[in-house]
């Protein structure tokens, strides 16, 4: 969607040679290059980039077996951060800074403050300045309002891993508007 005109962009199939698109579990938006960027999950995962411009996708790199949540790219760095199952201790989870190929740069464990997401949750990583923010579903099972699960907020620091600071955001209930 193109907020200016208020025109849909509409997405070419992905040219036979690119890696077939298997569970796509990432998207960020590249403002510097004015592309899309969509990651998977299929056999070791791959990046891909629509090109806003050319209205054409490439296959950017490998994701070298990071199994992303979710990305995000930073402005301020020119570079994309997944949050992902940490390699080495599957209950925790890890910050991945990568290049714009997909090549890692830095992993950092996150603070124990970060409950089990579960498999593919529903969540997204947010570029705030200098920090990263995720937003995620909270527990399943306990506390409820309005028939559904409060999401909760991690603001985090990218260097050390450590959360900053962490909150729950009820839902609120839905309004429907009167004509």
């Amino acid at each position: 969607f193109e907020p200016s005109s208020k025109e849909l962009t509409y997405f070419p199939k992905m040219p036979f040679e690119l890696p077939e698109l298997s569970h796509p579990c990432g998207l960020a938006f590249d403002e510097k290059r004015q592309r899309l960027l969509v990651c998977s999950l299929g056999g070791k995962g791959f990046l891909y980039s629509f090109d806003k411009t050319a209205k054409e996708w490439s296959l950017l790199g490998s994701m070298n077996n990071v199994d992303a949540l979710a990305m995000a790219w930073s402005p301020i760095e020119d570079c994309l951060y997944t949050i992902s199952a940490d390699r080495r201790d599957r209950t925790r989870y890890a910050l991945v800074r990568m290049t714009m190929s997909g090549i890692i740069t830095r992993e950092v464990l996150l603070g124990r403050e970060i409950p089990n997401l579960g498999h593919m949750p529903n969540c997204q990583l947010i570029p705030h300045k200098e920090k990263m923010v995720l937003l995620a579903p909270g527990p399943l099972v306990g506390a409820q309002r309005h028939g559904r699960p409060a999401t909760h907020c991690y603001l985090m620091n990218p260097l050390t891993g450590a959360v900053d600071y962490a909150t729950e955001l009820q839902p609120q209930p839905s309004i429907v508007a009167s004509e």
